[in-house]
Protein backbone atom coordinates (compact mmCIF):
# COMPACT_ATOMS: atom_id res chain seq x y z
CA UNK A 1 0.00 0.00 0.00
CA UNK A 2 1.03 3.73 -0.75
CA UNK A 3 0.89 6.15 1.72
CA UNK A 4 -0.25 9.41 1.52
CA UNK A 5 -2.37 10.65 -1.44
CA UNK A 6 -3.68 7.19 -3.02
CA UNK A 7 -2.98 3.47 -2.25
CA UNK A 8 -1.41 0.76 -5.03
CA UNK A 9 -4.35 -1.53 -6.67
CA UNK A 10 -4.40 -4.96 -6.58
CA UNK A 11 -3.29 -6.45 -9.78
CA UNK A 12 -6.51 -9.02 -9.83
CA UNK A 13 -10.18 -7.82 -11.36
CA UNK A 14 -12.20 -6.77 -10.41
CA UNK A 15 -10.84 -3.61 -8.21
CA UNK A 16 -12.23 -4.11 -4.47
CA UNK A 17 -12.44 -1.17 -2.23
CA UNK A 18 -12.54 -2.78 1.39
CA UNK A 19 -12.17 -1.40 4.76
CA UNK A 20 -8.69 -1.89 6.24
CA UNK A 21 -9.77 -2.28 9.91
CA UNK A 22 -11.76 -5.38 9.28
CA UNK A 23 -11.60 -5.93 5.30
CA UNK A 24 -15.15 -5.37 4.62
CA UNK A 25 -15.92 -5.18 1.16
CA UNK A 26 -17.20 -1.41 0.19
CA UNK A 27 -17.83 -1.58 -3.09
CA UNK A 28 -16.41 -3.08 -6.46
CA UNK A 29 -15.30 -0.83 -9.22
CA UNK A 30 -16.28 -2.49 -12.18
CA UNK A 31 -14.96 -1.28 -15.98
CA UNK A 32 -11.27 -1.93 -16.22
CA UNK A 33 -9.84 -4.53 -18.37
CA UNK A 34 -6.33 -4.53 -17.76
CA UNK A 35 -4.70 -4.29 -13.82
CA UNK A 36 -4.38 -1.85 -11.52
CA UNK A 37 -1.51 0.72 -10.82
CA UNK A 38 -3.10 3.29 -8.35
CA UNK A 39 -5.78 4.86 -6.64
CA UNK A 40 -6.13 8.36 -5.52
CA UNK A 41 -9.10 9.81 -3.43
CA UNK A 42 -10.35 13.16 -3.28
CA UNK A 43 -9.32 15.25 0.04
CA UNK A 44 -13.22 14.38 1.38
CA UNK A 45 -13.31 10.96 0.21
CA UNK A 46 -16.46 10.86 -2.21
CA UNK A 47 -14.40 10.79 -5.44
CA UNK A 48 -11.38 8.35 -6.49
CA UNK A 49 -9.47 8.51 -9.63
CA UNK A 50 -8.41 4.29 -10.43
CA UNK A 51 -5.07 4.37 -12.53
CA UNK A 52 -4.69 1.08 -15.04
CA UNK A 53 -2.16 0.34 -17.73
CA UNK A 54 -4.94 1.68 -20.09
CA UNK A 55 -5.99 4.06 -18.64
CA UNK A 56 -8.06 5.93 -15.59
CA UNK A 57 -11.40 5.86 -14.01
CA UNK A 58 -13.31 8.47 -11.90
CA UNK A 59 -15.85 7.14 -9.56
CA UNK A 60 -17.86 7.73 -6.46
CA UNK A 61 -16.93 5.84 -3.48
CA UNK A 62 -20.30 5.77 -1.79
CA UNK A 63 -21.93 3.80 -4.35
CA UNK A 64 -19.50 2.44 -6.74
CA UNK A 65 -20.31 4.43 -9.83
CA UNK A 66 -18.40 5.21 -12.59
CA UNK A 67 -18.30 9.15 -14.07
CA UNK A 68 -16.48 8.90 -16.74
CA UNK A 69 -13.32 6.81 -17.36
CA UNK A 70 -10.56 8.45 -19.59
CA UNK A 71 -8.78 6.52 -22.31
CA UNK A 72 -5.14 7.15 -21.92
CA UNK A 73 -3.36 6.95 -18.60
CA UNK A 74 -1.54 9.77 -17.10
CA UNK A 75 1.81 9.23 -14.65
CA UNK A 76 0.62 11.11 -12.12
CA UNK A 77 -2.96 12.44 -10.96
CA UNK A 78 -3.92 14.50 -8.36
CA UNK A 79 -7.46 16.36 -6.85
CA UNK A 80 -7.46 19.93 -5.91
CA UNK A 81 -7.96 20.85 -2.40
CA UNK A 82 -11.80 21.60 -2.93
CA UNK A 83 -12.25 18.14 -4.71
CA UNK A 84 -13.72 19.80 -8.00
CA UNK A 85 -10.84 19.46 -10.65
CA UNK A 86 -8.42 16.84 -11.17
CA UNK A 87 -5.03 17.42 -12.58
CA UNK A 88 -3.26 14.85 -14.83
CA UNK A 89 0.82 14.49 -15.60
CA UNK A 90 1.56 13.11 -18.80
CA UNK A 91 4.28 10.96 -20.00
CA UNK A 92 4.80 13.92 -22.99
CA UNK A 93 5.61 16.56 -20.49
CA UNK A 94 1.90 18.22 -20.84
CA UNK A 95 -0.49 18.02 -17.97
CA UNK A 96 -4.35 18.51 -18.72
CA UNK A 97 -7.33 19.96 -16.11
CA UNK A 98 -10.51 18.23 -15.55
CA UNK A 99 -14.03 18.59 -13.68
CA UNK A 100 -15.17 16.27 -11.41
CA UNK A 101 -17.61 15.21 -14.78
CA UNK A 102 -14.71 14.58 -16.54
CA UNK A 103 -15.07 17.09 -18.82
CA UNK A 104 -11.54 18.73 -20.18
CA UNK A 105 -11.59 22.42 -18.54
CA UNK A 106 -7.47 22.74 -19.89
CA UNK A 107 -4.47 21.44 -21.31
CA UNK A 108 -0.93 22.47 -21.05
CA UNK A 109 2.66 22.21 -22.84
CA UNK A 110 5.59 23.16 -20.89
CA UNK A 111 8.08 20.02 -20.09
CA UNK A 112 9.99 18.66 -22.85
CA UNK A 113 9.53 15.31 -21.00
CA UNK A 114 7.82 12.76 -18.30
CA UNK A 115 5.84 15.09 -15.61
CA UNK A 116 6.83 13.00 -12.05
CA UNK A 117 5.18 15.27 -9.62
CA UNK A 118 2.52 16.92 -9.80
CA UNK A 119 0.67 18.86 -7.08
CA UNK A 120 -2.06 21.68 -5.99
CA UNK A 121 -1.25 24.79 -3.55
CA UNK A 122 -3.31 24.49 -0.44
CA UNK A 123 -5.76 27.06 -2.08
CA UNK A 124 -5.81 25.33 -5.78
CA UNK A 125 -5.14 28.34 -7.10
CA UNK A 126 -1.81 27.14 -8.57
CA UNK A 127 -0.26 24.11 -9.53
CA UNK A 128 3.59 22.86 -9.66
CA UNK A 129 4.79 19.86 -11.58
CA UNK A 130 8.04 18.43 -11.61
CA UNK A 131 9.62 16.59 -15.11
CA UNK A 132 12.16 14.10 -15.70
CA UNK A 133 13.79 17.02 -17.79
CA UNK A 134 15.12 19.04 -14.73
CA UNK A 135 12.51 21.50 -14.96
CA UNK A 136 9.84 22.64 -12.26
CA UNK A 137 6.89 24.50 -13.98
CA UNK A 138 4.10 26.62 -11.78
CA UNK A 139 0.87 27.26 -13.63
CA UNK A 140 -1.77 29.43 -12.21
CA UNK A 141 -5.25 27.59 -12.05
CA UNK A 142 -7.18 30.35 -10.40
CA UNK A 143 -6.73 34.35 -10.32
Amino acid sequence: MRLGRGVQLPWRMPKRLQQVSDGSLIQTLDGHTRPGEEAVFSADGELLVSKVRDGMGLWTVSYGGQIHMFEYPGINVVFSPDGSTLAVANYNGSIALYSTDGSLLAERDGHASTVRGIVFSPNGGILFTASIDGTVRVWMIKP
